[in-house]
């Protein structure tokens, strides 16, 4: 295990001891990105970009993202890219509660309110390779 993966089991337990596994779900879900770069980087160096993907993708231009809340230009490119493809992945594809949006919708999205999170070039990069016929 990883240095930072007592530390995410204890938090945890301690949500989940303390009657509260919503939390505990979510806490764990905000910190998988550092805990995956750490269990990797047990096991030898990690990439510089692959490291920057690993904890970044998540993290959103406006803040709002997670581990870090970082913003803007402090959000590696690879991340932002990565992030994208997820979100988009996660828009168009059923989740618990919530049915899969047509991935024109999901373009809508990106492009109206969720466009403070993302970045527009890479949101447009990714129209482009839909309507090219690119993979959804």
């Amino acid at each position: 295990l990883s240095p930072s993966a007592p530390t995410f089991i204890l938090l945890a337990d301690a949500f989940v001891a303390a009657g509260d596994p919503a939390s505990a779900r979510r806490a764990l879900e905000r910190q998988h990105p550092t805990v995956g770069a750490d269990l990797l980087r047990a096991h030898g160096p990690l990439d510089e970009v692959v490291r920057a993907i690993l904890v970044g993708h998540h993290e959103r231009l406006d803040g709002s993202g997670y581990p870090f809340a970082l913003e803007g230009a402090g959000v590696p490119l690879a991340a932002r890219l990565v992030g994208l493809a997820d979100l988009h992945d996660t828009l168009t594809r059923d989740r618990p509660g919530r049915p899969a949006v047509a991935p024109d919708r999901a373009l809508s999205l990106l492009r109206g309110p969720l466009a403070p999170q993302v970045d527009a070039d890479l949101v447009a990069e990714l129209e482009a390779l839909l309507a090219a016929g690119g993979a959804a």
